[in-house]
């Protein structure tokens, strides 16, 4: 009901005010936010997320999302630039950065943004960290093919980071893509002792 719901969210909004939280903790305060429909402290959460680990890559898409659905366009751009930084085959993250680019009036911004998105031989979609509380961290998401001859190969390198966004190593996947806008499954685990806050990537096609 409306009242536990408030109560949560005040929980929420102390907790996100407490000094010296990680990431990971902070990421689940916006997720808290976020499915309450409470942008505003979604956007803050996610934020400082990724202020706190700039290769969480999950935190920024959920920040530019957030930011999207409070309409706050005008701090959408910087936000993307960083999420397809780490995710560039991320076909909602271009789109969403043409999106807030049109609604600011930047038309060669949207273009060029659009373009991206438009000119995507895949896309990498759901891609989401699961982080393992003894070190190493599992990615998972599925690539559409878009314009590749169905049984093409991608050839995918995870970089994951630690503390203060150092390489701590990659893992490498192969995926022979289906049919036009057919999902294949991509599911990498990284084995590390050390905690794992950040991931990006670099695929190759053929």
């Amino acid at each position: 009901d409306a009242g536990r719901e408030e109560e949560a969210l005040e929980v929420y909004q102390a907790l996100l005010e407490q000094p010296g939280l990680d990431g990971e903790t902070i990421f689940a305060i916006g997720v808290g936010f976020y499915s309450a429909n409470d942008y505003v402290n979604a956007v803050q959460a996610f934020g400082k997320a990724s202020d706190l680990n700039r290769t969480d890559r999950d935190a920024l898409e959920m920040w530019a999302r957030s930011l999207l659905l409070d309409e706050m366009y005008v701090d959408i751009p910087a936000v993307a630039e960083r999420w397809v930084e780490l995710d560039p085959y991320s076909q909602n993250g271009w789109l969403i950065w043409a999106q807030a680019a049109n609604q600011n009036g930047d038309s060669e911004a949207t273009q060029s943004a659009m373009g991206t998105a438009q000119e995507l031989e895949v896309s990498l979609d759901q891609l989401q960290m699961q982080r393992f509380g003894n070190g190493g961290a599992r990615v998972s998401g599925s690539v559409i093919n878009k314009t590749l001859e169905e049984g093409s190969m991608v050839s995918i390198v995870f970089t994951f980071y630690g503390a203060g966004d150092a390489p701590l190593g990659t893992v490498s996947t192969d995926v022979s893509v289906g049919a036009a806008e057919m999902s294949e499954l991509v599911d990498v685990q990284f084995d590390s002792a050390e905690m794992v806050w950040g991931y990006s990537y670099e695929l190759t096609i053929g």
